[in-house]
């Protein structure tokens, strides 16, 4: 907790200490009340260095300790699982991301565009994971008109669907810099 600054941020009346405060338990609620969450998914975005892989990395420990059945894996790593798929390899990786209890992709947004594989098969996974009901945890650098130009509309329309989904904007200093005495 004190690894976030407590002074105000820039133009608002709390810190980046408080406002992790209220991520912290926002993200310990979710845990709490899974599977019977009212939002199935959340999505971190922010700038690198903020705490989103550090608050997956809890929630899946939280839930996984309960029992709860985690698939954790970053953008890279499922866009290997696609293309395996695609390409007829293997596609057993890609139907676990699809029928995983809790799926939680890190650092979306970093991995390879290929044509006619990463945004076919994401828009496949998220439709398939919402038609399914299942919850799904996604972290990225990219803001929401980035995941708009990267991805396209149907995508995503399905990762900032206010519906199904809490998005969570992460604000402040990279700690990662501030913690080395930057």
């Amino acid at each position: 907790e004190n690894v976030f600054p407590a002074t105000p941020l820039p133009g608002l009346d709390y810190s980046q200490r408080d406002f992790m405060r209220r991520v912290r338990d926002i993200c310990v609620r979710y845990c709490d009340a899974f599977p019977n969450n009212r939002r199935r998914n959340l999505l971190l975005t922010g700038a690198p260095g903020l705490g989103k892989t550090f608050l997956l990395n809890c929630m899946a420990n939280r839930l996984y300790a309960r029992g709860v059945a985690v698939s954790y894996l970053t953008a890279y790593r499922m866009l290997g699982a696609m293309r395996e798929s695609v390409m007829g390899v293997d596609e057993r990786p890609f139907q676990l991301m699809l029928g995983a209890e809790l799926l939680i992709i890190d650092d979306l947004g970093s991995e390879p565009i290929y044509r006619n594989i990463t945004i076919e098969m994401l828009f496949t996974l998220l439709n398939e994971r919402m038609r399914a009901r299942a919850h799904t945890l996604i972290a990225t650098n990219l803001t929401a008109p980035q995941l708009l130009e990267r991805y396209g509309d149907r995508v995503a329309s399905r990762l900032i669907n206010t519906e199904d989904t809490t998005i969570l904007g992460f604000v402040g200093a990279d700690v990662r810099v501030r913690g080395k005495g930057g």
